[in-house]
């Protein structure tokens, strides 16, 4: 048993004699191993605060890196009983995107009767960064705004992580039909058209703050109603006036424009849709393959675009 499990244990269970229970150790023992390890680390893990101990500054640091090797040894094994399986194994972080769920599928379809373990997990961008990180996901969609690159490019520097631009995104206007801009004449409104309405969130997306910092100009209300999940958040705009902000869909997820319009902004506001990995670590075939099909998707919908584009002209 090494010295990270033995911290992290002691960390999550908030209590030396429970961890030593936990980890099947007598209390004194492992406070000897702590001891140890601090000697060979030249400081001091863990500091005196009542009764309890509590992690130093560099104690912390210490356990977040335990944490990273602990979840990486678990990738690592998991790649291995996948290989000893012959299975195949991808783990997806998405920042919300439709375009990331429905390559799956695409991936699911191309592979039909092997054996496979597939997941794609929803979540704000602080959670794909810490997934990604630790390796419980091999690779990240993210959503990433102009005017946040620099806080953006610090996280990747701070996770060891890089980042590759997939596409770019125009935002949009979600309305619905009880919303007066869904009778508007042409694609595109002005922001001035946003003074007078109610917005609707996603309560756990932190990226809903980075367009409404664009939206502040023009003195547009707060946002009034926040909601936990995209679905709801769709059944909400079809039901009220209230409007979304989102990116255009992919055309051929036809669900998504029922009773809705997605009406462009002037000035333009983008974002990219992009990827991130651990740095130095290559891609699984299986993850190669997924991010070439979601390559291949957006081509599909450029193309789309254009060929509209070019008949509306």
């Amino acid at each position: 048993m090494d010295y990270f499990e033995q911290l992290i244990t002691i960390v999550e269970s908030r209590n030396m004699s429970e961890a030593a229970m936990k980890l099947n150790m007598a209390q004194p023992t492992l406070s000897t191993s702590m001891k140890s390890f601090e000697n060979e680390l030249g400081f001091k893990i863990f500091e005196k605060s009542g009764r309890r101990n509590k992690l130093t500054l560099l104690g912390e640091e210490v356990y977040r890196r335990a944490k990273v090797i602990q979840q990486e040894m678990k990738f690592l094994n998991d790649l291995a009983k996948a290989e000893s399986e012959k299975s195949k194994l991808l783990s997806v972080s998405n920042n919300f995107s439709v375009l990331a769920k429905d390559t799956l599928l695409d991936l699911y379809n191309n592979h039909k009767g092997e054996d496979m373990h597939l997941k794609v997990e929803d979540g704000a961008m602080n959670i794909i960064f810490d997934n990604v990180a630790s390796s419980r996901s091999e690779i990240g969609i993210v959503r990433l705004f102009e005017d946040k690159k620099d806080m953006f490019k610090r996280h990747l520097s701070f996770y060891n992580l890089e980042y590759e631009t997939l596409a770019e995104e125009l935002i949009c206007v979600v309305v619905g039909k009880n919303n007066p801009l869904y009778y508007i004449e042409g694609d595109v409104i002005g922001i001035e058209h946003l003074e007078n309405c109610s917005f609707i969130s996603h309560i756990t997306e932190s990226t809903d703050a980075m367009w409404m910092s664009s939206l502040r100009d023009i003195g547009v209300r707060k946002i009034t109603m926040s909601l936990p999940n995209l679905g709801t958040v769709m059944a909400a705009v079809r039901k009220t006036n209230a409007v979304f902000i989102d990116t255009k869909k992919d055309h051929s997820h036809e669900d998504w424009y029922d009773d809705l319009r997605y009406i462009t902004l002037s000035p333009e506001i983008k974002a990219e849709l992009g990827m991130i990995k651990l740095k130095h670590r290559e891609l699984s075939e299986i993850a190669n393959e997924y991010v070439n099909l979601l390559k291949e998707r957006i081509g599909i919908w450029n193309e789309y675009k254009a060929e509209k584009n070019s008949r509306s002209r």
